[in-house]
């Protein structure tokens, strides 16, 4: 207890002379100061307080952690049907291409003209002729 009084005196002292502790370091050795100094039941209930406010951030923390997680998960699963829908998109799209050439090829082999062949599957005359 001594110690704590000597402690006390000390910062008296500092904050007489105009000392001003606006540094955290000195505002954490301050603080623990008034702690050490606080009575038995005083110190109990700071205890307390203490618990329930790490208990409380805690609490935030995981809450904030695991909207976090949940979140990513999420739009990870919506990327993941987005890139899906896309890439049936695009292998429909080449695949009635793909069978507009082979129709195409076999209009050409029938004898059809390129003309007719283009009106017909839109594939543009030019192409045709490489077929």
């Amino acid at each position: 207890m001594e110690w704590q009084i000597t402690m006390q005196r000390f910062v008296d002292i500092l904050t007489d002379s105009g000392f001003k502790a606006e540094k955290e370091p000195f505002l954490q050795f301050f603080r623990a100061c008034e702690i050490a100094m606080f009575d038995s039941d005083t110190k109990l209930l700071y205890e307390k307080d203490m618990i329930t406010e790490r208990d409380y951030y805690n609490i935030i923390n995981t809450a904030r952690k695991t909207g976090i997680s949940a979140g990513m998960e999420r739009g990870l699963q919506k990327g993941l049907q987005q890139g899906l829908q896309r890439g049936m998109e695009s292998g429909l799209k080449k695949g009635r291409e793909e069978e507009k050439v082979s129709i195409a090829r076999a209009m050409k082999a029938k004898g059809i003209s390129s003309q007719m062949i283009a009106e017909l599957t839109g594939i543009p005359e030019d192409e045709i002729a490489d077929l």
